[in-house]
């Protein structure tokens, strides 16, 4: 789908939840590739009330830790990939900031 195709989409779906008697969509997170294309296009179909934070595809960061961890010794990239298995899979973003800071300290 072209961008201004994306953009079409999501703002009749928005405009259809609005016409249902829904409240104005809020958009808190948004998974994307990090591409400024895709945030622009949220932005500009949402309006600028949403504060939006992004948050980049597990595939992503997964695919771009093991392609970095690849010259590390096997425990310590394991290791790696763990504590980001383990940060992805926690209940709050304070247990995430928690974990995030004791695997720093170690």
């Amino acid at each position: 789908m072209m961008n201004n195709d994306f953009v079409d989409e999501l703002a009749k779906y928005i405009r259809g939840l609005e016409y249902n008697g829904n409240e104005a969509l809020k958009v808190h997170y948004m998974v994307g590739d990090a591409e400024e294309a895709q945030y622009n296009a949220i932005q500009s179909t949402l309006g600028s009330d949403n504060v939006l934070e992004i948050l980049i595809c597990y595939y992503h960061v997964v695919a771009n830790v093991m392609k970095r961890t690849k010259i590390m010794e096997p425990y310590f990239a394991n290791k790696v990939v763990s504590d980001i298995y383990d940060m992805h899979f926690s209940r709050s973003a304070h247990e995430c900031a928690t974990l995030a800071r004791a695997r720093v300290a170690e």
